[in-house]
């Protein structure tokens, strides 16, 4: 039997992602705040590339998905910096999405 789910509000994408992808899907996620897991993203809007920094190692996926909900590119990220080119990617808005588990999600600005 189908799930039938009522909001008083608009889903983002991520929300909407969430409830396609997952076994059991729930409206929330796990959306963390940069400082969180210090990590920071620059130059935000960005044309060419995107930098990933963080105080800690990083050995994590990660995924570029788009406001439609749909990943549009993903891969690893190891060190404590990474470079991501974005050049191939359309204008738009994108949530980079961090990790397996617990999910940190950054909005970036592709021009």
């Amino acid at each position: 039997m189908d799930d039938i789910r009522i909001y008083n509000r608009a889903l983002n994408a991520l929300e909407i992602d969430s409830l396609l992808h997952e076994q059991n899907p729930t409206l929330s996620i796990n959306q963390t705040s940069e400082s969180a897991f210090n990590i920071s993203l620059y130059p935000n809007p960005s044309t060419t590339f995107l930098q990933i920094s963080s105080t800690t190692q990083l050995n994590t996926i990660y995924s570029i998905v788009g406001l439609s909900g749909h990943i549009v590119t993903h891969g690893k990220i190891t060190g404590s910096s990474t470079m991501l080119n974005i050049e191939t990617l359309d204008n738009g808005v994108y949530f980079l999405r961090i990790g397996e588990n617990n999910i940190t999600n950054l909005k970036f600005i592709k021009n």
